[in-house]
């Protein structure tokens, strides 16, 4: 029985020619016909998507990224308010913002009583006079004064200077062991010189009191007549439990009548008006207290 091949083609390996097979022909032999593979057919459709998968789990975090591009440069703020100020040992101006301000005009001036170059330590005259930086002159009086805080005379000043402790130091009257200002003594600032060429757009004067003992009382009094004690227009008490601290042995406020920014029915302005007193007086109305110092600015 003969073999049917099935294939398109053959080729006759005798003659080398090509010849065509038919799939039924008998006479197309295997040492004769060597098949080829047919031609590719087209493809088919593409199937149908399958289902999505389920999410995958989140992936580890990725290394930080280089640094940005500086951005833009913001806009301009608006001007600031001036806050400025001397320095205590150069007396040079600093400024906290870069503007045009009054107070940088002044000098700051410090009158340390007890530190001043022509009164030495100990017992002085009753009345003292002050040069302050070629500006003006300051005249300090020692009073004495009866228990009614009527009649007075005048009593001698005494400088105290403490270097280990300096708020121990100060301006007292010549008295008791201590030579500090008590209730029956009190030292009285002319500051009439000042009043005449002081100016609005300098800091406001202050006034600094030392000595200050646990439940001790100062009182600042203020007046226009030489040699009267006036109205009191300040009371300070120290209620400190560490009176051996120099914050809190010292008290330092604007010299009452003197403040011009306190526009309040409680500032110096409602209450005294635009004069303040020319003579401001100091006492204490137990223990013994020292005028430490004062502070002025002046302007150039």
């Amino acid at each position: 029985m003969s073999r049917i091949y099935k294939t398109d083609m053959c080729d006759d390996e005798l003659s080398g020619s090509e010849s065509s097979c038919d799939r039924t022909t008998e006479g197309c032999k295997k040492e004769r016909c060597r098949c080829r593979d047919g031609k590719d057919g087209k493809d088919g459709r593409d199937g149908k998507n399958g289902l999505r998968g389920p999410k995958g789990d989140t992936g580890e975090r990725g290394q930080k990224g280089e640094k940005g591009e500086p951005g833009e440069r913001g806009p301009r703020g608006e001007k600031g308010e001036c806050n400025c100020d001397h320095d205590n040992e150069s007396d040079k101006c600093k400024r906290t913002h870069a503007c045009e301000c009054n107070e940088c005009e002044c000098k700051k001036v410090i009158l340390n009583f007890s530190e001043y170059a022509s009164c030495k330590t100990g017992p002085q005259n009753s009345k003292l006079i002050y040069k302050i930086s070629n500006y003006f002159i300051l005249m300090v009086y020692g009073f004495k004064l009866d228990d009614a805080h009527e009649c007075h005379s005048p009593c001698q000043l005494f400088v105290k200077h403490n270097s280990a402790k300096p708020h121990k130091s100060g301006l007292g009257c010549v008295d008791n062991e201590c030579n500090e200002i008590t209730s029956k003594r009190f030292v009285q600032i002319d500051l009439g010189d000042f009043v005449r060429q002081r100016s609005l757009k300098c800091m406001d004067p202050r006034i600094r009191l030392s000595g200050i003992k646990k439940y001790e009382q100062v009182s600042i009094y203020g007046s226009n007549v030489f040699g009267e004690l006036g109205k009191r227009i300040y009371t300070y008490v120290n209620n400190s439990e560490n009176c051996e601290n120099n914050e809190h042995n010292t008290q330092e406020t604007i010299i009452p009548s003197y403040n011009t920014t306190n526009l309040t029915k409680t500032g110096d302005l409602y209450l005294y008006g635009t004069q303040p007193y020319r003579y401001i007086s100091i006492t204490a109305c137990n223990g013994g207290i020292l005028l430490h110092s004062l502070i002025f600015y002046i302007s150039e």
